[in-house]
Parts: structure tokens; sequence; C-alpha cells
């Protein structure tokens, strides 16, 4: 009931639609499966304990290293520790269910909070920008080349949007398709790709590791070209180029297709892009025999950033040729997404380690019920309330501070191994390992709680029948 209850409040709190339907059905299987659990859980350990003499505890002793043997100072935590191993399966599958739910949750906590939001929705705004407008290839003509031949992007929208107080810049970005031919010795290749502008020169210069920029000339008779050796779609090639390197190409100019020469002058290793050729928008202008503007870019003030988006929205509202986006709004949207998102995680992951904490929970609980009659004969043997308590509570550290120590030591590094190998793959640098603290501290609280309230409940239990009717109790 408690879960039907959650996940009403959850599914009012989100935007979601309710299904009735499949909510029913998962609420009757997670039903049958609580039942499952906790009849295993309480089953098991009874049959285990039912086979353990409880005058195993009283004969604690050890052999000394030539073969003799001695007694042994019997104290609450030695007696904690062997009634800790007198069952080592059962201790070693209560602690495993416990590290492994630790370890899932401190992994994706990690994920989870290693996602730079901002740093995603910045991908797309080239240089810092606040909006960009966009050929819609959705649009009437349905193709982005037809669009460019009666492109939106005019000298009059140009003008209309620097005169809006807080435009800072305006950065083209401009596309042509080619098809490049590579010569490998009796054979020529040819890969179809695009020939991308560089949008912010200052910003593309940052990103060279080797070569020059392909800057214009006074004669174009060969196009530099910068390459992009983290493109996924370079390395599909498998093109070894060099500085110097010279490709043919064909152009799609718009119209016809032009023989072009290209030259390697430089590269990049960018892995969050997939464009592998790039130059100056100059050598683009020159090629086209069209308007090849695919998207402006468009920077603002941050004192007037938000009036600024607005009017430039409102400039291009009514013409479906373009679309248009702001950092603000995407930055807002994705946020939500997230936010939900995570909740949805947290959710699941708590139900996860709920089933953990509950096994946990059973076999210490089982425990005090099954070991009475121990207690009671430890306590006529002469060891005090307080003693015997403190035998509980050492048992039951052994639980949670052996879930709490493996958890962190597992889970920790696990996560941080995990968010650098995410990290690595193309288009997902905007994840970065965040030691998740707060996640750390929420754990070891309920830890800590558990502890209290699973000690607490064995002393009530203690407490609650005298010797004579624990040592009358039948295992």
């Amino acid at each position: 009931m408690g879960g039907l209850l959650l996940g009403f409040l959850l599914n009012c709190a989100l935007p979601l639609k309710l299904y009735l339907v499949p909510s029913i059905a998962c609420a009757i299987f997670s039903g049958a499966f609580v039942w499952f659990i906790v009849f295993w859980s309480f089953r098991t350990p009874a049959k285990i304990a039912a086979s353990f003499s409880p005058m195993a505890a009283l004969r604690v002793e050890h052999s000394t290293s030539i073969g003799s043997r001695r007694s042994k100072h019997i104290t609450p935590n030695a007696i904690a520790q062997k009634y800790f191993f007198s069952n080592r399966k059962k201790a070693f599958y209560t602690l495993l269910s416990l590290i492994l739910s630790g370890v899932l949750m401190f992994t994706v906590f990690s994920v989870t909070s290693a996602i730079d939001i901002e740093g995603l929705v910045r991908q797309s705004y080239y240089e810092n920008s606040s909006v960009y407008l966009m050929l819609n290839s959705t649009a009437e003509e349905n193709s982005t080349a037809n669009l460019m031949k009666n492109s939106p992007f005019t000298e009059e929208l140009r003008e209309e949007i620097e005169a809006i107080p807080g435009v800072s810049g305006i950065y083209p970005s401009k596309k042509l398709d080619c098809e490049i031919t590579v010569p490998d010795q009796s054979i020529s290749t040819q890969f179809d790709m695009s020939l991308i502008s560089i949008i912010g020169t200052s910003s593309f210069e940052g990103q060279l590791i080797e070569g020059t920029m392909p800057y214009l000339q006074n004669t174009i008779t060969t196009i530099p070209v910068v390459i992009n050796r983290s493109s996924p779609y370079y390395e599909e090639t498998g093109l070894n180029l060099k500085l110097g390197d010279h490709l043919s190409a064909s152009v799609h100019t718009g119209q016809s297709m032009k023989q072009m020469d290209f030259s390697v002058c430089g590269f990049i290793e960018n892995k969050d892009k997939g464009s592998v050729l790039y130059t100056a928008p100059e050598y683009l202008d020159y090629m086209a025999e069209m308007n090849c503007d695919l998207a402006w870019y468009i920077c603002t003030d941050n004192q007037r950033d938000t009036a600024a988006v607005e009017q430039i929205k409102a400039l291009v509202t009514s013409d479906n040729r373009l679309v248009s986006s702001a950092f603000s709004d995407d930055l807002a949207e994705t946020n939500a997404y997230f936010h939900n998102a995570k909740i949805i995680i947290a959710a699941v992951l708590m139900l996860i380690c709920l089933f953990s904490f509950i096994n946990l929970l059973n076999t210490c609980i089982t425990n005090a019920v099954m070991r009475r009659h121990d207690y009671a004969l430890l306590e006529a043997a002469g060891m005090t309330k307080e003693q015997i308590q403190q035998t509980q509570s050492s048992e039951n550290r052994i639980y949670f501070s052996g879930g709490l120590i493996g958890s962190c030591m597992i889970g920790i590094p696990l996560g941080l191994l995990l968010c650098k190998k995410i990290a690595e793959l193309p288009g997902l640098s905007y994840i970065s390992y965040q030691f998740p603290w707060v996640f750390l501290l929420l754990y070891f609280v309920i830890v800590f709680a558990a502890n209290i309230i699973v000690t607490q409940y064995q002393q009530n239990f203690l407490t609650r029948y005298s010797v004579v009717e624990r040592l009358k109790a039948v295992e």
C-alpha cells in the first residue's frame, strides 16, 4: 500500500500520464515478489538456526601454535564474532546483497551527478551564443539544399538583428556537400562528406593540435582544410592523412558539381563533433552558387540577453523556413527533463536498496528471535543484560559497517572509472566526475539509523521475557 501511495504521489508530482492497467499489474507483481522474498527470508534463517546448538557459544576454544588447547575469555565482541561466523554462507549472502545495492547506487549517483547540464546544452551553441537560427529541413521544401537555394538568411535579416539592442555578434555556419576521392595504390576510394566553415576563428584555433588555420590566400587554386581526426566518420574511412596531403573533391555548389583540390593544413581532435572537413567561410562562398548558410549563431550581452533573444525569435516566427532556439529555454527544458529522470532513477534504486535492507533487517531480527534461548543460557552463566546487548550490537555493527565499507570501497572507484570511460565516448565530454558527498552522507545516515532501530528492537525483545521464560523456549 505504501508503494502504491508513493507511486501515485510521484505520478501527481511529475507531468506523466497515469496508466491504470500497467500500474495494477506492477502492483500485483511487486506484492507477489515481496511475499516471496519475505517468506524465504524467514524460512531459511529459521531452518539454519534450528540446527545450531545453543551451547555452542559457551564452548569457545582455540588452538595454540604448539597444538595445545586452552579456554578463551568470553567477551561480547568474541561471542558476536562467533555468532557471525557460525553460518558463513548466510553472512556472506547478507553482506553481498547490501554491498551490491550500495555499489549500484554509488555508481548510478556518481554518473548522474557528473552530468554537466549546462555543458551539454552549450555544445549546440557555438561561440558562447545565446540563440541560433537554423534552416528548417522539415519545411515545405523538405530539403536543406532546396532551402539554401531560397535562403531566408538575407542581408535585410542580418541588418534587423544587428539593430536589436544587446546583439554583440552574428556567426554564420556554412555547409556544402562534397565527395572526396583518395587514391590508394591501384584503386581510388570515395567518401561522402560535408565541408563546414569555421564558425569562430579564435575558438577554433585553440582546438588545433597540429598545423595552421586555413586562412584565405591571394589565389584560390587549392582549398586548405582542417581535419577532425576524432570524428567517428573520419575513423570509419580508415584514412591516415598527414599535413600537406591532397584530396580530390567533387563539391556540390547548389547548381552543379565542381572539381576542387583540398590540401590538409591542420588537425583537430574533437570527439563531440561529427564533421570531418573544415575551412574558412570565404572558400565556401567562392565555391557556392547559392547561399550556403546553414545557421546563424547570435551572441548577446548578458545585461540585455532576455529582451534581445525575444526580439530575435519574434523576427523569424512567421518564417517556417527557419527554426530558432534559445540557450535559456533549452537549459530550462533540459534541467526539467533531468530532474524528472533523476527522481525516477532514485525511486527505482531506493526500491532495490530497500530489498537489501529488508534482507539485512530480517537477518538481524531473526537472530534475536532464534537466539533468545542462547542469551538466556549466557545470562544464567553470569553475563549481564548490558553485555548481552553489547553482543547483539557488535554483531549488528559487523553487518552494517561491513556493508557500508564494502559499498564505499567498491562503489566509489567504480563510479570514478565509469564516469571517465563514459566521458571518452563521442559527444559525452560534458560528463565530469564529482565525488558524491551528498549521497555518501545520506547513505551513512540511513545505515546508522537502521543500525539503531534494529539494536533497539533487539533490546526491547530481550527484556520482554524473563530468563526462565527464554530458557523454556524451544528452538
